[in-house]
């Protein structure tokens, strides 16, 4: 197995080059079109290809002829399953205006379009990618870094996600309050946590479990739960009815202490669903560049996120665990990101 390279990215391979076009419009149109160029000359100076299945019922139009061929002359395009016929004619009038001699003096093409079923968001009936969106994918195609996701837990939970800007040289990030999104539950014990703080507040989003406040529910949530009364340790319960400075604090450094199983189950569960949410945004911007988690409790918990429940929750993506598995994550430990992103933009200003 070959080592990641300097962006951890399919850019990594000389002059690959990645494209995008994205359309978010009302309630229903929430799709778009993925270009991957070899290099711009594909048709010209065609590339050695072929295909193997991992794992997955998609399909790719135009594979027959890589299989058989062994060679590459399109851009690779990806977008939704029923836009697959509209993608695959954008392409085709995009390469015959790129190399006019196609179908005359030179052979027909068959371009290469994979599919995935968006419909659970948008309204692939619709087929709303048109061949403006493929022939901007394709023209607006780069090398370099690509997408990098941001999520913190701490006093609250915020989302961030950075795109690569080549005129700038740098990352640029885009802020999002994807923190105050619902939260989904995936398991009994999330469904109950969720009943218990619907209870509490009426909507659940994924702060209300991701934060310091979320944490010390948590753990009322398991300490009002039969099955886990007889572990409620006295000293524990004292020193929260007390009003410690930081209860989250308290039930964290219990937890990573080993002395109150109670507190272990608490931060367990917090860390497993900040792994799902982390993975989510890892999906919804595919950050392939990796997903950081800073703020500041992540760094405290550090050894608990390393016990794997953190991970495991990030991959359990189903049909596309695949996909997310090869998403790094990183915990930032800078004691201050925010002043370094203050003194960042300070120093733009002039």
């Amino acid at each position: 197995m070959h080592q990641p390279g300097a962006l951890n990215a399919i850019t990594d391979v000389a002059g690959v080059r990645v494209g995008q076009t994205t359309r978010h419009e009302g309630d229903s149109i929430h799709t778009g079109v993925t270009a991957i160029l070899p290099h711009p000359d594909v048709f010209v100076d065609r590339v050695l290809a072929g295909s193997f299945v991992l794992n997955g019922a998609g399909e790719v139009s135009g594979l027959t002829q890589v299989v058989e061929w062994g060679l590459l002359e399109t851009p690779i395009l990806l977008t939704n399953t029923m836009a697959v016929g509209k993608v695959s004619d954008a392409a085709v009038k995009w390469m015959t205006k790129r190399f006019p001699k196609i179908g005359t003096d030179e052979d027909v093409v068959i371009p290469l379009v994979g599919e995935c079923d968006d419909s659970w968001l948008n309204d692939a009936v619709g087929r709303h990618v048109r061949s403006e969106h493929v022939y901007r994918a394709i023209e607006q195609a780069a090398s370099g870094r690509v997408a990098e996701g941001s999520v913190g837990a701490g006093t609250g939970l915020g989302q961030a996600f950075l795109l690569w800007s080549a005129a700038q040289n740098r990352y640029q990030v885009v802020p999002s309050e994807g923190g105050h999104v619902d939260l989904a539950a995936r398991t009994p014990l999330e469904h109950g946590l969720v009943a218990f703080l619907t209870g509490k507040y009426g909507r659940v989003s994924c702060e209300r479990v991701l934060s310091g406040r979320g944490l010390v529910d948590a753990f009322k949530f398991l300490s009002e739960e039969p099955a886990c009364r007889g572990l409620i340790h006295p000293e524990t319960a004292a020193a929260l009815a007390a009003g410690a400075n930081d209860p989250a604090a308290e039930i964290s450094r219990r937890a990573i202490a080993g002395t109150d199983p109670l507190c272990e189950m608490a931060l367990a569960l917090f860390c497993s669903v900040l792994g799902a949410v982390a993975g989510n945004l890892g999906l919804m911007v595919l950050a392939t560049g990796g997903v950081y988690v800073a703020g500041g409790i992540a760094p405290r918990i550090l050894p608990f996120l390393q016990r794997g429940g953190f991970r495991e929750a990030f991959d359990r993506k189903g049909r596309l665990h695949t996909l997310v598995e090869r998403i790094p994550a990183y915990v930032v430990t800078h004691a201050q990101p925010g002043l370094l992103g203050a003194a960042l933009v300070a120093s733009d200003l002039g």
